[in-house]
């Protein structure tokens, strides 16, 4: 599939499509398909980079259960909830967060699951937050961890 890189200094509009014609390039919302950038759209923009090394705490042998706890990474300063987009380094491998991402788990012997945490990350009207999820069930403790975690605000407001 050919791909066009088409701009006019007339009217300062740039765009990237595919197709055979150049219908996407004077009308994108009706060929969104075909579209890869159009300067006359609007993307969201990334703001603001904060990393953290986020400390989750250890849960004791005697707990047992489903545990949920809110960690405020910091402060994000807009005017109202904002979209945020983040990663974070596990063993050594950056891994995005597109949903809950497993962090942690412990094991008996090589298949049962003892334990597990689960973390997410979003934002409210003042801060962006961890949200971490365990399931303990047994009565093994399970250590804390620190994780370090990249995130990304943008100007969109939720």
């Amino acid at each position: 599939m050919r791909v066009t890189l088409l701009g006019k200094g007339s009217n300062g509009v740039v765009s990237i499509f595919t197709g055979d014609d150049d219908l996407p390039f004077s009308d994108p919302l009706s060929h969104l398909d075909r579209i890869k950038f159009h300067s006359s759209l609007a993307y969201p923009k990334v703001i603001r980079t904060e990393t953290k090394n986020q400390v989750f705490d250890a849960y004791a042998t005697s707990l047992m259960g489903t545990f949920t706890k809110t960690y405020d990474l910091f402060a994000h300063g807009r005017p109202g909830q904002p979209w945020v987009l983040a990663s974070a380094t596990i063993g050594g491998n950056k891994i995005a967060f597109t949903g809950s991402l497993p962090v942690q788990m412990g094991f008996s012997g090589s298949t049962q699951t003892q334990w597990a945490r689960w973390v997410t990350i979003g934002a409210d009207a003042t801060h962006v937050r961890a949200f971490e999820y365990v399931v303990k069930t047994n009565s093994t403790s399970m250590p804390a961890i620190t994780i370090p975690i990249t995130v990304w605000v943008t100007d969109e407001l939720l």
